[in-house]
C-alpha cells in the first residue's frame, strides 16, 4: 500500500481515551483528481467558464471513477453519492473493513470540556495500487470539530444590518435580484417563524431562505449554541440583499463534512450560487495537508466558475485560537481564492478603527500564511512576503454589533455575510457575477474607508498595526459600496 501524501496527523494528546464503543459502519469520502490533471488552466484569469465545459475540462475522468467504484464493490462497500463534476464519491461500510481497506488505525478519547467521545485517526492513510494517481483525499475516520465560529452577544451601540449598509453607502437599488447566495453552516439552525417576524420587523417581504442538509446535518435550531451564527448570517445577507435567494447548506463539523458542503455549494446541480459566504474556519495549522489541497481545490474550481467567495478571518486576532503564543491566521480565509475579511469598531467613519476587545473579548484576525505564498495581487504590498490577510474589513465588534432576532451579535462572522451581500447587489446591478475580485479590489484602495488606528495583538500573540494603505488587521478596509459600483462600471466600458 501507498502513504497518501499530506494525510498524516499528530498523535492527540488533549483527550482521555475511552473504551471502543459500538459502532457498525463509517462513512467515507473520497476525492479524485481532475481529469487533466490537478491545475484549472483559467485559474490566473479572469474569465468564468460554464459548468459543462468545467465537466469536460476539470471534472473526474469517468474512467477513473469507474476504476474506483470498482475497488470499492469488490471490497463490499456501499456507494452513497458520486458526483464526477466535483471528483467525490463517498462511500459506507463496516468501521474495521473500511480502516484495514485504508490502513487506518482510529481510537476514541472522551473531549474534557464537553464530554463527548470522538473517534481519532493518528497517523497516515493508505492508499492500495489501484487507487494510486486515481484518489487524492480521504475523509471521514476523525470526527473531531475542524471549525469553531463566532464571538457571543454584546449589548452596546447596535445597528441594523441596514444601517450598517448605509453606513457603507451600498448601492440597495437591485436588491441582490437573480442571485443565489450560499451559506457554509456547521451547527445551529432557525426557524421559519423567527425569520419572518425578523423580515416584518425590518419592513421587508419574506426572503427566501432554503435549508440544503449535506451529509445528514439538518437545520437544528435547539442547538441553541452554534444558532447564532446561522441567524447572523442569513439575516445579514436577507436584511440587505431581499431580492437574493439564500441556501443555507447545513454539514456535519468535521474535516469530511466541511469538504463535502463545500463541494455541494460549488456543484449544485439545483442552486447555482453566485457567491459563498462562510464564518466558519481554524488556525492553519489544525488542518491537514490534504485537507487543505482539496479545499483549495474547490476554491479553484469556484474562481474558474464565477463565484466568489467571502470568509471571517477570525475572532481572536493575531493568535485565531491557537493558544501557542505565535500569531496565526485563519482558513479558509487565508487562501488566496478566497475573500478574507476582517473586522473593525464601528462607532462612526471617522473613528472606525480595528476591533479588538482584548483581553476578555474578541478581535480582528489577520495576519501572513503559512502556507501560500505571496499572489499576484499582493505583490505590490512590500509586507507580504507571504499571502496577507484580511483582504477586507467591515463592523464587527459585538459591541457594534448587528440586530438579529437573537439579539446584538458582531464578529468577523458578520463581516462575511456583510460582504457577500455587498457582491450581490453589485452582481445584480451589473448583470453579471464578478467571480474573482481580488485584482480588481487591490487596484481600486479608493474604494475603502482606510482603517489606521488599532491593532489585533491577542491571547499572547504579537499582532499588527493598521497602517495607511493595505495591513494585516483590516486588509484595505471597509467599503464604499458606491464606489465600488461606479469603478466596475467604469473598469467594464
Amino acid at each position: 500500500m501507498i502513504e497518501l501524501p499530506g494525510s498524516f496527523k499528530a498523535p492527540y494528546a488533549k483527550g482521555v481515551p475511552v473504551a471502543h464503543p459500538t459502532e457498525d459502519n463509517i462513512t467515507i469520502l473520497l476525492t479524485l483528481n481532475r481529469t487533466h490533471g490537478n491545475k484549472i488552466a483559467h485559474a490566473e484569469t479572469s474569465e468564468n467558464i460554464s459548468r459543462g465545459k468545467f465537466l469536460e475540462h476539470y471534472g473526474a475522468n469517468p474512467s477513473d471513477v469507474a476504476s474506483v467504484l470498482h475497488y470499492l464493490d469488490t471490497k463490499g462497500f456501499v456507494i452513497q453519492k458520486v458526483n464526477v463534476q466535483a471528483r467525490v464519491i463517498k462511500f459506507s461500510g463496516p468501521l474495521d473493513a473500511v480502516c484495514k481497506a485504508f490502513g487506518v488505525k482510529v481510537s476514541y478519547y472522551g473531549d474534557p470540556k464537553t464530554g463527548l467521545v470522538h473517534r481519532v485517526r493518528e497517523g497516515s492513510i493508505f492508499i492500495s495500487e489501484e487507487l494510486n494517481g486515481l484518489v487524492s483525499g480521504v475523509f471521514g475516520f476523525d470526527d473531531r470539530p475542524i471549525a469553531h465560529k463566532i464571538r457571543p452577544h454584546s449589548e452596546n451601540q447596535s445597528y441594523s444590518p441596514e444601517q450598517v449598509a448605509s453606513i457603507y453607502s451600498f448601492p440597495m437599488t437591485s436588491k441582490g435580484k437573480g442571485q443565489v447566495i450560499g451559506i457554509l453552516e456547521l451547527g445551529g439552525g432557525y426557524k421559519d417563524k423567527d425569520l419572518e417576524e425578523y423580515w416584518k420587523k425590518q419592513n421587508l417581504s419574506n426572503v427566501k431562505v432554503i435549508a440544503y442538509d449535506v451529509d445528514g446535518a439538518q437545520s437544528n435550531p435547539s442547538d441553541t449554541e452554534s444558532s447564532g451564527e446561522v441567524i447572523l448570517d442569513i439575516e445579514v445577507i436577507g436584511a440587505i440583499a431581499p431580492a437574493a435567494t439564500v441556501v443555507v447548506f447545513f454539514a456535519p463539523n468535521t474535516d469530511a463534512g466541511y469538504i463535502d458542503c463545500l463541494s455541494t455549494m460549488i456543484h449544485n446541480p439545483t442552486y447555482k450560487i453566485n457567491i459563498g459566504s462562510i464564518s466558519w474556519g481554524s488556525y492553519e495549522s489544525a488542518w491537514t495537508s490534504q485537507s487543505l489541497s482539496a479545499i483549495n481545490s474547490f476554491f479553484e474550481d469556484a474562481k474558474a466558475l464565477g463565484i466568489t467567495f467571502c470568509a471571517a478571518s477570525g475572532d481572536n486576532g493575531a493568535d485565531d485560537g491557537a493558544g501557542d503564543g505565535s500569531p496565526h491566521v485563519d482558513f479558509p480565509a487565508s487562501n488566496p481564492y478566497v475573500l478574507g475579511c476582517g473586522g473593525t469598531t464601528l462607532t462612526s467613519l471617522e473613528q472606525e478603527k480595528v476591533w479588538n476587545e482584548s483581553p476578555d473579548g474578541g478581535a480582528s484576525g489577520g495576519g501572513f500564511s503559512s502556507i501560500y505564498g505571496t499572489p499576484d495581487y499582493q505583490k505590490s504590498i512590500p509586507a507580504c512576503k507571504m499571502r496577507g490577510v484580511p483582504d477586507v474589513a467591515g463592523n464587527a465588534d459585538p459591541e457594534t454589533g448587528y440586530e438579529t432576532s437573537l439579539g446584538v451579535i458582531g464578529g468577523t462572522s458578520a463581516v462575511a455575510p456583510l460582504w457577500s451581500a455587498l457582491i450581490a447587489l453589485l452582481n445584480a446591478q451589473l448583470g453579471k457575477s464578478l467571480g474573482f475580485l481580488h485584482t480588481f479590489l487591490y487596484a481600486n484602495p479608493s474604494a475603502f474607508h482606510d482603517i489606521t488606528e488599532g491593532n489585533n495583538t491577542y491571547g499572547g500573540a504579537q499582532g499588527y498595526s493598521a497602517t495607511p494603505g493595505w495591513d494585516a488587521c483590516t486588509g484595505l478596509g471597509s467599503p464604499n459600496g458606491e464606489k465600488l459600483l461606479a469603478l466596475l462600471k467604469e473598469s467594464t466600458k
